[in-house]
């Protein structure tokens, strides 16, 4: 069971006093596998106890892992509760040849896990996985695996917080005129027209074109583009008569 919190992998732990903890990968995806969600098997190290190692409860604290203590003070006697001395909130005593293992006798073991990457999902955006962490001693229960999505930054496409935006490359005779531009898309290639007398610093938006947005209702986010005037190097004798005679109805 996985929970949404907030390629290439990395995996590493936050330094803490205790040798178990979460265990927190980094998986790098593409900005059309986030469009689209991708599925991923992952390898990744976490603690494990070691099948050789004798468990038993521990019989200073019961297994609560703490011991209450008095304490003499100004006020008079009073109680406090302190880490136990001989299992150190560990609960249990961990034995090999019945020496005790102040570790827990943990070991590395290499796991794999298959991840499914919700389409839609955003950039450093956590997901949890309960219980697939180190294994604890100072609980009963297992520490957790995050699994942080990075995606790559595309040379096609910016994500701008939930819409879509391309910049595109138009001749001045679409912007002028009009006209009908190819435009690249994480599902197709699309046709998209280009409105009569379009300035270079307009957005150009196309509704619907991006991810789809569910929760009561469902819908579909949308798609801008950003013209960007490609000026060419030479002009047919089609385009230059065009040019003359927008030149002389501008003149007129």
């Amino acid at each position: 069971m996985w929970d949404l919190f907030g390629g290439g992998m990395w995996w590493s732990r936050s330094r803490r006093p205790a040798e178990w903890e979460d265990v927190q990968i980094g998986l790098v995806i593409s900005f059309e596998e986030a469009y689209t969600g991708v599925s991923k098997t992952i390898q990744y190290i976490r603690k494990v106890i070691a099948k050789w190692v004798e468990t038993s409860t521990c019989s200073t604290c019961k297994g609560r892992g703490t011991v209450v203590q008095q304490v003499q003070t100004p006020f008079g006697v009073m109680q406090t509760q302190a880490a136990c001395p001989t299992c150190g909130w560990a609960w249990s005593i961990y034995k090999k040849d019945g020496k005790v293992l102040q570790s827990g006798g943990l070991e590395s073991s290499k796991e794999t896990i298959d991840i499914k990457v919700p389409a839609g999902i955003k950039d450093g955006v956590y997901i949890k996985f309960a219980g697939k962490g180190d294994d604890g001693l100072w609980a009963t229960w297992p520490w957790d695996l995050y699994i942080k999505i990075q995606i790559k930054k595309s040379d096609t496409y910016e994500r701008k917080d939930k819409d879509l935006y391309v910049t595109i490359d138009v001749t001045l005779f679409d912007l002028v005129l009009g006209g009908e531009v190819k435009v690249p898309h994480p599902d197709w290639t699309i046709q998209v027209k280009i409105p009569k007398w379009t300035q270079i610093h307009n957005k150009i938006k196309v509704a619907g074109k991006w991810y789809w947005e569910k929760w009561i209702f469902s819908w579909r986010w949308d798609m801008y583009l950003i013209p960007s005037l490609s000026i060419p190097k030479k002009l047919s004798k089609k385009e230059e008569k065009l040019r003359k005679d927008l030149q002389k109805e501008q003149g007129s």
